[in-house]
């Protein structure tokens, strides 16, 4: 499991998006996976989908369509 985490993190780290949190190392620590990456300021996603109870769909979009967006360019990546 460690093996996969490293190669996909790994992977991540070439992709370069503003909606992709940027890796910047993927090394083992005492014998365990561990990703240095981009410290990201805000509210996690589900804190904003707690607090907001139902999402309209103009929050929907604002939320999803950057995130779709990030996975399609990892995909094509």
């Amino acid at each position: 499991l460690q093996e996969r985490m490293l190669k996909e993190a790994k992977a991540v780290s070439l992709l370069k998006h503003p909606n992709i949190v940027e890796i910047y190392s993927v090394e083992m620590h005492d014998d365990k996976a561990v990703i240095i990456m981009e410290l990201l300021q805000g509210r996690s996603l589900d804190h904003v989908l707690a607090d907001s109870g139902a999402v309209d769909l103009q929050a929907f979009q604002k939320i999803f369509f950057p995130v779709l967006d990030a996975l399609s360019f990892a995909h094509e990546h």
